[in-house]
């Protein structure tokens, strides 16, 4: 028993050991990001477009893929397809500057406060991301957000703190470390509910539709769970893979950054943005090339093979995927995987004895209190979503719509969506707009008509 004992601490060391080397490979990175002059950078990428180009298929660089890779931001991305965007600012109350963007018709050029409406509807997207993940596909009709505006739905698409779009704080620079010093509780607490109270103050709507991706799904759960204003303020909860804690580590690497301490994880990642390297990667090479990394990335430490994502989809998306966010976050996160709840950001320093571990608790997030209607959309393949563990935190009558054969990023950019994926979601939003989700649900659960209202009125 003692040497077996004795291997799994020498396994884990060396896994500790290779991930401190690719940190610190990152981190060279990130240096060459800052000193890399320009045209070393362009020599880089054309290199990597010459060995492309030996090797595989032309990449055309006069077709449709590669102007929405070239796309710079969301609103290149959505005037791709016949789409304009309004962009607004949120100040949050610990003065973040939050980008919020109103997509609409380019034809409709009249004042969009004059249009008729169905409710609002809010976009959040995962961790690591920003808004451009929701409307990079390269098909118009396989985009949720241009398919709710085509149905009449008032669609804002969200940017949380410190990704590519709201990297601004009115108080310090994002180059400082303070501006990098917030957690998933800073969202949950300031940024959702300043976004909801801000779109129905230009809506004039009483009430507004969430769907959320991954993370930001269930920072959604957690700012609902511990806002009674927004829950007045929320009509339905759309959470596409909701990612609370995994069915399975795919990578011992992996497991053992989540399992660390969490001061090992700032002295691996330091205190500031997360993996910003990303960036580098994506300037100095050919789009392909950078998509072939990602996959094969995914496919090592994820294990997602990507079997329902074109090769074509893959290079647009993968080049609008990553975004900035605090290393505090991704501990915050490693945190509720580790410790398999959804809770607040444990700040207790260091290693924690026994006899502190008994007396110190860490506040969870009271999921059970919400009193929204909730409709999550998971893949039957997602490693990322342990559907029975989160099924049993939620409150009654939430509703479960397994896609056979989907991965985690395949509800976003995967095969088949308008008809696995956004035709579901138009198919709820439409029962909540009518105000009759309630009656659907008491046919399908059986239940009295009292029972329901019951759970709504309750506390």
């Amino acid at each position: 028993m003692g040497n077996c004992d004795e291997q799994k601490k020498q396994r884990w060391y060396c896994q500790i050991l290779f991930s401190f080397l690719l940190v610190a490979l990152e981190s060279l990175i990130r240096i060459c990001t800052l000193i890399l002059p320009s045209p070393l950078r362009i020599w880089f990428y054309e290199q990597s477009k010459k060995i492309y180009l030996r090797f595989l298929p032309e990449f055309m660089e006069d077709n449709e893929v590669y102007q929405m890779t070239a796309a710079r931001d969301t609103v290149d991305l959505c005037q791709l397809h016949g789409y304009d965007l309004e962009e607004h600012f949120v100040r949050t109350s610990d003065g973040y500057l939050l980008c919020l963007q109103r997509v609409y018709k380019a034809e409709e050029q009249e004042s969009l406060s004059k249009l008729a409406y169905k409710p609002p509807v809010l976009f959040i997207h995962g961790l690591l991301m920003n808004s451009e993940i929701w409307v990079c596909n390269i098909k118009r009709e396989d985009s949720i957000p241009f398919a709710l505006v085509d149905q009449g739905y008032d669609v804002w698409l969200g940017n949380l703190r410190g990704n590519k779009y709201s990297k601004k704080n009115v108080k310090y620079g994002s180059e400082s470390r303070e501006f990098w010093n917030f957690t998933l509780d800073s969202i949950a607490i300031f940024d959702i509910p300043s976004i909801v109270k801000y779109i129905l103050s230009v809506n004039k709507s009483d009430s507004v539709a969430f769907v959320g991706f991954s993370q930001g799904a269930i920072m959604a759960l957690a700012a609902l769970s511990i806002d009674n204003e927004l829950r007045k303020s929320v009509r339905a909860f759309i959470a596409l893979s909701p990612a609370i804690f995994p069915k399975k580590y795919s990578s011992k690497t992996v497991y053992s950054i989540i399992n660390s301490n969490s001061q090992l994880l700032y002295l691996l990642f330091g205190t500031h943005s997360m993996l910003a390297s990303t960036i580098f990667w994506q300037a100095v090479l050919y789009p392909p090339v950078f998509s072939k990394i990602v996959d094969s990335c995914l496919r090592y430490f994820m294990d997602w093979n990507g079997k329902n994502i074109s090769e074509e989809q893959k290079i647009v998306g993968y080049s609008h995927l990553y975004s900035f966010t605090s290393v505090k976050c991704f501990v915050h996160w490693a945190q509720i995987m580790k410790n398999k709840v959804l809770q607040m950001y444990d700040d207790s320093p260091g290693i924690k004895p026994s006899y502190y571990t008994n007396l110190n608790r860490i506040a969870r997030y009271p999921i059970e209190n919400i009193r929204v209607p909730i409709i999550m959309i998971y893949g039957s393949d997602d490693n990322m979503v342990n559907i029975d563990a989160l099924r049993s935190c939620l409150p009654p009558l939430s509703q479960c719509i397994q896609i056979p054969h989907y991965e985690h990023l395949d509800m976003l950019i995967g095969d088949k969506r308008k008809t696995l994926v956004i035709n579901q979601v138009i198919e709820q939003l439409d029962h909540v707009a009518a105000g009759d989700y309630y009656d659907s649900i008491k046919e399908e659960f059986g239940l009295a008509s009292d029972l329901v209202d019951g759970f709504m009125t309750s506390s």
